[in-house]
């Protein structure tokens, strides 16, 4: 192997740890830690059983909402969870989170997704490989 020909990043890790304070975010759109799109798990997968799809970005990407709950109506709805990553560089990509037991039309106005657990981004200042 030509060393000229190797090159060595740090790794990216996401932490899951406990955030400061519970972070509610509207499903109206109106928050400054993600922007989402939420449908009907019908509209994207023609063969599915219904269900919320909540579609995600985030502009801080050091920082993500980890597995948050849908509180709509006063019924809360726990989520199943992907986080995509870039496979080049670890920096997160999108998200996709799916309620299950409630569909887009039973949403309230004001429904939210609630969490008090954050993916936090981590990259090693020091690491070692072994030859």
């Amino acid at each position: 192997m030509n060393l000229k020909d190797v090159e060595i990043v740090p790794p990216v890790l996401y932490v899951e740890e406990q955030a400061e304070e519970t972070m509610v975010i509207p499903l109206t759109g109106d928050s400054s830690l993600i922007d989402l799109k939420v449908e009907d798990s019908t509209q994207a997968f023609l063969d599915a059983a219904s269900a919320v799809i909540v579609e995600f970005t985030a502009s801080d990407i050091a920082t993500l909402p980890y597995n948050p709950t849908l509180v709509s109506s006063g019924e809360t709805y726990e989520c199943g969870a992907s986080y995509y990553f870039d496979v080049e560089t670890g920096a997160f990509t999108h998200g996709q989170l799916v309620f299950v037991g409630i569909t887009v039309g039973e949403l309230a106005a004001n429904a939210t997704l609630e969490t008090g657990r954050v993916f936090n981004r981590y990259v090693p200042a020091f690491y070692d490989l072994p030859q």
